[in-house]
């Protein structure tokens, strides 16, 4: 589908463009016409009201196949993944100071039964690493896809997970 805009502008152009990714986007996301139809509307009222769109994030085990789509993609594990060529990793950044404490993740160590205190201690020990975050987002394309790679097999019950929480309210 296609968005008409009646600015023949280039500005009008890129609009219309920009309403018809979304558009595509929330097709792909599994959206009724409606609905893609409503994400459209919003990101040509964000473009009018000059907003930058929030930073896409995701998560992704460093196993998986790299994707055109990851956008940037960073390590968030402190130790290298086993198995794991760093020719072959395809990470864009290693920013192991943002993973959790030698000592917090080897007392939580994937119990989903600590998850929940796991969660609230590395929420804290993140807040003592502001500035790495601060510098991360900074050097990334906020405009991209940010993919945070780990090699926890449960994504749900990850530091990844909390992390990805921690940068949406940091956005």
């Amino acid at each position: 589908m296609t968005w008409e805009h009646s600015d023949n502008s280039h500005a009008g152009a890129a609009q219309s463009r920009k309403a018809s990714e979304a558009y595509e986007d929330a097709k792909i996301r599994g959206l009724c016409d409606e609905g893609a139809r409503e994400c459209a509307i919003e990101a040509m009222r964000a473009k009018d009201a000059g907003v930058v769109p929030m930073m896409n994030l995701e998560l992704k085990r460093i196993y998986d196949e790299p994707s055109p789509d990851d956008g940037t993609r960073v390590l968030v594990d402190r130790l290298w993944p086993r198995g794991v060529a760093k020719a072959k990793a395809a990470i864009d950044e290693w920013a192991k100071d943002l993973a959790p404490s030698t000592e917090l993740r080897q007392w939580f160590d994937h119990d989903a039964d600590k998850f929940d205190d796991f969660a609230q201690k590395y929420r804290h020990e993140l807040k003592k690493k502001q500035q790495a975050i601060d510098d991360l987002l900074k050097r990334i394309d906020k405009r991209k896809r940010l993919t945070l790679l780990t090699a926890t097999k449960d994504l749900q019950i990850s530091h990844a997970a909390v992390l990805e929480q921690y940068l949406k309210q940091s956005l």
